[in-house]
């Protein structure tokens, strides 16, 4: 009996392993990650324009925006690279944002118009229900040394940095995230600005006004560099750190107005009947 189940055990392994030979290879995470982008992806590149979005044209294409979203519930995120998760969650937030405010368009005015908006549990990511705070706070500032973050997730509001007009995708995140912070921080009507101003009593100041974005998150910007004022001067424009170096500690760090009104395109007045 031994001899003959051998010859059998042998024409069994000969057929396993023919077969396991024919298999494909199994596509790298990050080719997987990027297609599942891909509709994100082309909403943004239709509807975003200068950073504004055309609420009125996305809200048209509502149905492929779900389908999206779809999507991002059924991925099982812990199998994923470190760059396709942070890819991952940032267009998540984004794309519940952008839901968020396609649920009450054209009558909302401003993301503050809905109650507890970045604390609501409504948002099904990874296969659980979640909040916009819980993806930025609990997931992307928890998990991952960055204060670029803040550059790329994007609350729906003209004093935001502005929307990127395509997905973030794991081979790029980086390349994408430095673009953005260099985007912010060279817009002087609500990232950076700097000069001398009158003082109330007379006299000349020198400031240099940031975003309240750096005011929130203090914290993360002083981690990696110092201090918000190090943060700008190092990552900002060559002409913010001459002007720091030329006048040292004589310099008071204050913050733009945040202007929560919606990002949306510049919408047409309705013309009147003649």
């Amino acid at each position: 009996m031994r001899h003959l189940l051998a010859p059998a055990l042998a024409l069994l392994l000969l057929v396993g392993g023919a077969s396991h030979a024919q298999e494909p290879a199994a596509p790298p995470v990050e080719t997987e990650t990027s297609s599942i982008h891909a509709p994100l992806d082309a909403l943004l590149k239709a509807h975003v324009r200068d950073g504004r979005v055309d609420y009125a044209a996305l809200k048209k294409d509502e149905a492929k925006l779900d389908g999206y979203l779809t999507t991002l519930d059924t991925t099982r995120v812990p199998g994923l690279s470190a760059d396709a998760k942070l890819a991952f969650w940032i267009n998540a937030y984004n794309a519940y944002t952008l839901k968020t405010i396609l649920g009450r368009y054209p009558k909302i005015e401003s993301i503050r118009d809905v109650w507890r908006v970045f604390s609501r549990r409504d948002h099904a990511v990874a296969g659980k229900k979640r909040s916009l705070d819980d993806i930025e706070h609990e997931i992307l500032r928890k998990r991952w040394d960055e204060p670029r973050i803040h550059f790329a997730v994007v609350c729906a509001s003209k004093s935001c940095p502005e929307l990127r007009g395509e997905a973030f995708l794991p081979e790029r995140v980086h390349e994408q995230m430095a673009e953005q912070e260099a985007l912010f921080l060279a817009d002087r009507e609500k990232g950076l600005a700097w000069g001398d101003e009158k003082g109330w009593l007379g006299g000349t100041n020198r400031v240099v006004r940031v975003s309240k974005i750096l005011d929130w998150y203090e914290e993360d910007f002083e981690e990696a560099e110092g201090s918000v004022l190090q943060f700008v001067v190092r990552r900002g424009p060559a002409t913010l750190a001459r002007y720091a170096e030329t006048h040292g500690d004589d310099i008071d760090l204050e913050h733009f107005d945040y202007d929560w009104t919606l990002n949306d395109v510049e919408r047409k007045a309705p013309q009147e009947d003649e």
